[in-house]
């Protein structure tokens, strides 16, 4: 849902190509939806569409392989950086998005992180969300903003011999660049962040 409460953005696989799925948004005000654009991303996508602070942009997982930002007044798009998995800062200043292929044993093309401004400078590493084997965890969604912009969390999924399904939730500090972990638990699907009225 967009930040002003209007628009519902969603992905839909109306155009039956079985590989891609379109962008479409719902007009709360007019009860009425608007494709917005067609192919936007890979069949079966859970990354879920985030908005930008005005409610005017979407930041997604484009079908080549980008993130990416269309203009729901235009439908322009434009290409940010190659990765997907984005997620945009309530503050409108930053994107998390993930990058680097999966299961990997080169340091260098482990899944990890960063975050970027919606220009597509300023990139630096957040934190490491891959593995090297399946057993050992990987990070495998966007992450989830605090209402502040000051914290993000996420999970790491991972299948211990003897202990199956197991998750473990972690906070980031963006200002400190510092990792904590929240809680370990089973069958952790995700998680999101309570509004306080303090």
């Amino acid at each position: 849902k967009s930040p002003d409460g209007r628009w519902i953005a969603f992905w839909s696989g109306r155009n039956t190509d079985t590989q891609s799925m379109d962008l479409y948004i719902y007009d709360l005000t007019q009860h009425r939806v608007r494709l917005l654009l067609k192919k936007a991303t890979f069949y079966g996508t859970y990354f879920t569409p985030s908005w930008s602070s005005d409610s005017q942009k979407i930041v997604f997982a484009s079908l080549e392989g980008y993130v990416s930002i269309i203009d729901i007044n235009t439908a322009k798009v434009k290409k940010i950086v190659k990765g997907d998995a984005p997620a945009w800062s309530p503050d409108g200043t930053t994107i998390i998005y993930r990058e680097g292929i999966q299961f990997s044993k080169k340091p260098e093309e482990r899944l990890s992180y960063f975050a970027i401004s919606p220009e597509g400078k300023s990139r630096r590493f957040i934190f490491d969300g891959g593995s090297t084997k399946w057993d050992e965890g990987d990070v495998t969604q966007p992450v989830v903003w605090s209402p502040d912009s000051k914290y993000i969390m996420f999970f790491k999924t991972y299948d211990p011999l003897f202990d199956r399904n197991f998750s473990k939730i972690y906070i980031f500090d963006m200002k400190k660049n510092k990792k904590y972990l929240l809680k370990k638990k089973r069958h952790i699907q995700a998680c999101s962040w309570a509004r306080s009225e303090h």
